[in-house]
């Protein structure tokens, strides 16, 4: 299955070591499980791979892969496993509801391994909103996307990817502060 992948929130040694957009609101950890948990995987799975697709509990690891730790599964529904009334009570905790909505920008781009991720990534955004959430839905030119990213433009956009690398490559670009990378990067925990 697709990853929930946020964008920049980087740190570059042109930056001297710190955070590009530190008061995003995606450097907020309650944010990103809020984000999680309201997505239902389960429904995207049947709606979109006609429920062929496995999860993925910690990308690129799988279970057949060494390092692989049962903790990842077994902790995964609680951690990020769909439930709508968690996602708004982290929304809340972490500064969001009625009187701050939480606004997020979803980069709407094609994938070349997933036929229909437009699709998906237009219903995960349904999930945020049923959640409470503001999205935005930013489509632009592949060129005009490569170049805001290596500008560090993005403040706040999420991208949903998806990924056929080792996992020693994954690790590097998913999990990792050493350029290249995606994904937040937070101290907390």
């Amino acid at each position: 299955m697709t990853g929930v992948q946020t964008c920049a929130l980087p740190i570059y040694t042109k930056n001297q070591g710190q955070y590009v957009y530190p008061n995003s609101p995606l450097m907020n950890v309650g944010v990103r499980k809020a984000l999680n948990k309201a997505i239902n995987r389960e429904e995207l799975n049947k709606a979109f791979f006609s429920g062929k697709g496995e999860p993925l509990y910690n990308t690129p690891f799988h279970p057949t892969r060494e390092g692989w730790n049962t903790d990842w599964e077994k902790n995964y529904k609680e951690a990020y496993g769909f439930d709508l009334r968690a996602a708004q009570q982290a929304l809340a905790d972490a500064g969001y509801g009625s009187g701050k909505q939480l606004e997020v920008n979803v980069l709407l781009a094609a994938n070349d391994v997933v036929s229909n991720a437009q699709d998906m990534q237009e219903a995960v955004a349904g999930y945020w909103r049923a959640a409470g959430i503001k999205v935005n839905l930013v489509t632009m030119d592949p060129g005009q996307r490569i170049a805001a990213d290596r500008d560090l433009k993005f403040d706040d956009h999420i991208s949903l990817t998806s990924a056929f690398s080792d996992m020693f490559t994954g690790w590097q670009v998913y999990n990792s502060s050493i350029p290249p990378r995606f994904g937040a990067e937070s101290w907390e925990t």
